[in-house]
């Protein structure tokens, strides 16, 4: 055990430091995007992510650090998943949710803490949670500068016009959307009002399910310049980018459907600020939806659905809507999956007409083929501002290490690259230098993990400058 002595080598406000690296890791690991909270713990589990309240239990000196340092109190991450009113859950705690008492008084004791810092706020939370969290959020309102919250119903009349001086990010997943894409397709609000949440004058960046003309929430809509929405169609994208006329980044996700929704445009929608687009599990619909996009993008990502064998066809159509934004495209995102030699040519001439493209990300289920890397990074003049690459690939038993270090060789400038359909000697690299590659794979159940056999030309490489990342799903491992 640590003596009280601690601190009596390293000044403190190393130790602050250290201490506030260790719980920014820390929260961010808890609401990392992909992590469904609901499904990692139990329906009776009360979770408050208390590392703070741990390490100022260690000694005497952590614990003066942690108690007169108040900016370490300033992010709470609350898992409220319970079914308070269970009466099976009462009867397996004998009548008295103790646990549920417990995270409550030590949520408020964490925001004594915190005094008159500005709170960063994540709130998972079962709809028929006691009020009593819903009072201590509500009366730190005026400090709150980012809230993530599953908003229950009971919930709604306390959040009403309530002021948010400090807000400038805000997460709500509303329960009062409901979904149904089969049959009828539609989509209807249970809210009896709407929730009038534009009392924000910072508010910058929403994250909301549903759209507005269904979660019946109301926001500042000229503030917005950032935006995700979930449980959409993609009309809905129409009416998000004409009620928010200073929007710069927006991510939809359909949800897998393909209902296009009442009177979709068939010509491109104003918004003239527009830089960054996400689509997420989008269908056949890609299409129709691209061809509505003005033309002035920096940044697209699109996630196709897998179509399965009969949708390769459906596929090979995406590219066509999305050529037109080959002239301002900067970072370009796709999970397109070529499986013939045929299909991999015609992916390549596409990508090539991006040549003012500085990040590229290829996502896929299929196999990554050597010519693949070699016609994609070692032609002289393809894709010459390139300088950040992420392939991830769902197997890589194709790929050969020789290849990739030749590949990142090139686009490091070291050596020449491909001598394609020419008799002259291959020519070296001329344009901008390669800083980032990062490359996600399956092995093979035989092979070594891929970079294994070039590690110390890798290393060479990064040591240079490269910021390089290969990794193995198989065996978990990291080259170099």
């Amino acid at each position: 055990m640590l003596s009280s002595s601690c601190l009596s080598d390293v000044p403190e406000e190393i130790w602050l430091q250290i201490f506030k690296a260790y719980l920014d890791t820390a929260h961010a690991a808890a609401l990392a995007p992909d992590l469904d909270r609901r499904t990692i713990m139990p329906h009776h589990h009360a979770f408050l992510h208390s590392n703070l309240f741990v390490l100022s239990a260690v000694c005497k000196d952590w614990r003066s650090l942690c108690l007169n340092n108040s900016i370490l109190w300033s992010t709470l991450y609350l898992c409220f998943w319970t079914y308070y009113d269970d009466r099976r859950t009462l009867k397996r705690r004998g009548g008295k949710p103790q646990l549920l008492k417990k995270v409550i008084n030590g949520m408020e004791l964490w925001l004594s803490r915190a005094k008159k810092q500005p709170l960063f706020i994540s709130f998972n939370i079962h709809p028929s949670t006691h009020p009593r969290p819903c009072t201590l959020i509500t009366g730190r309102a005026q400090q709150i500068q980012t809230l993530d919250i599953r908003l229950p119903p009971n919930w709604y009349n306390a959040f009403d016009k309530l002021d948010f001086p400090l807000l400038t990010t805000l997460k709500v997943q509303v329960s009062g959307v409901k979904v149904n894409w089969n049959g009828t397709r539609s989509r209807w609000a249970t809210m009896t009002a709407p929730l009038d949440l534009s009392q924000c004058p910072r508010l910058s960046s929403v994250e909301v399910t549903g759209t507005f003309s269904h979660n019946q929430i109301v926001l500042p809509w000229h503030q917005i310049v950032k935006i995700q929405l979930s449980e959409v169609v993609p009309r809905d994208l129409v009416e998000v980018l004409k009620l928010l006329p200073n929007i710069e980044e927006c991510l939809m996700d359909f949800g897998g459907s393909d209902c296009m929704g009442h009177d979709f445009p068939t010509g491109r929608v104003r918004a003239r600020n527009l830089k960054s687009l996400t689509l997420k599990n989008v269908g056949y619909k890609a299409v129709s939806i691209l061809r509505t996009i003005p033309l002035h993008l920096c940044s697209l990502r699109v996630r196709v659905l897998h179509m399965g064998f009969d949708g390769y066809e459906a596929r090979d159509k995406i590219f066509d809507p999305i050529l037109p934004f080959s002239d301002t495209l900067l970072s370009l995102s796709i999970n397109l999956c070529p499986s013939t030699s045929r299909g991999r040519a015609k992916y390549i001439d596409f990508l090539s007409q991006f040549r003012s493209l500085v990040t590229l990300e290829l996502l896929t289920e299929k196999m990554l083929y050597k010519d693949f890397i070699e016609a994609l990074l070692m032609v002289p003049g393809r894709l010459p501002n390139l300088r950040s690459v992420t392939i991830n690939w769902q197997f890589a038993s194709n790929v050969y290490d020789d290849v990739l270090l030749a590949a990142l060789r090139f686009r490091r400038n070291v050596d020449a690259g491909l001598n394609v359909g020419s008799e002259e000697p291959p020519a070296p690299h001329a344009g901008a230098v390669l800083e980032r590659f990062e490359l996600q794979c399956w092995s093979a159940e035989s092979s070594e993990s891929p970079g294994a056999s070039i590690k110390p030309e890798l290393m060479q490489l990064v040591m240079d400058g490269l910021k390089l990342k290969i990794f193995d799903r198989r065996t978990g491992l990291y080259t170099p």
